[in-house]
C-alpha cells in the first residue's frame, strides 16, 4: 500500500469539504465540542461533550430536543456542576 503525503490528505479533505455538504455541516458541528482534562489516580483523562453525538445517535430513536429544552443547550460545564 502506498503511503499518503500530508499535502494529499489535506487535498482530499478539502475536495470533501468543498463537494459534500453534511461533512461540511458536520464538520462545523465539530466546534461545539468541549473538553476537560481530569487527572484520576496519578492517570489524565480527557473528558469529551459533543452535543451533537446525542443528537446524531438518538435521532432514529427520539424526537428532537427542543430549542428551549435546558438539556439541548447544556455545556460540560453545566453538567459538571449538576453532579457535584
Amino acid at each position: 500500500m502506498a503511503e499518503l503525503s500530508e499535502e494529499a490528505v489535506e487535498a482530499l479533505f478539502g475536495q470533501q469539504l468543498a463537494e459534500w455538504e453534511t461533512a461540511r455541516t458536520n464538520y462545523a458541528k465539530l466546534s461545539r465540542v468541549e473538553e476537560r482534562k481530569l487527572t484520576v489516580n496519578g492517570s489524565t483523562i480527557i473528558v469529551q461533550y459533543n452535543p451533537e453525538r446525542l443528537r446524531s445517535s438518538a435521532a432514529r430513536w427520539i424526537e428532537p430536543l427542543s430549542s428551549t429544552d435546558s438539556a439541548s443547550s447544556a455545556s460540560l460545564t453545566d453538567l459538571q456542576s449538576s453532579s457535584g
